[in-house]
């Protein structure tokens, strides 16, 4: 039952070994992924995921804000999520690149477990159930 609850009460609820549509957005609509440097750490991580075979990409596209991808979780990576690990390592990789080359400060938060808040939090999920569904995308 609270499973159930969970699933509902979230956007961004993935089943795994199914085709979403999955939107990320940086936080604040911030235009951060303009620049080809940024764009290049975007695709680091499903590259990775997906030669380790936790995921399978069909499409994305990068924008200067979001990026949308159209993927399958197959496996988690360690005890995460994949998308959990594509969020986490973009977001490091963004902290070091903004703390080497500009200001970070419009991403500060102050939080306990971080000091930056790139992504906003729980991107909708659609489940691309049928080919219908899939190309109404």
């Amino acid at each position: 039952m609270e499973d159930e609850l969970f699933k509902r009460n979230r956007k961004s609820h993935i089943e795994m070994d199914e085709i979403y549509f999955w939107p990320a957005t940086i936080h604040k609509w911030i235009q951060i992924l303009k620049p080809d440097e940024m764009k290049e750490m975007m695709i680091g991580s499903p590259e990775h995921l997906s030669n380790t075979e936790k995921i399978d990409v069909f499409a994305f596209v990068i924008m200067p804000n979001p990026i949308h991808l159209i993927w399958r979780l197959k496996t988690l990576n360690g005890e995460e999520m994949p998308h959990a690990s594509f969020l986490k390592f973009t977001a490091h990789s963004f902290t070091i690149k903004l703390e080497k080359t500009n200001n970070p400060a419009r991403f500060y938060v102050d939080a306990a477990n971080k000091k930056y808040e790139f992504w906003q939090k729980d991107s909708l999920a659609v489940h691309l159930f049928s080919k219908k569904v899939a190309f109404q995308i």
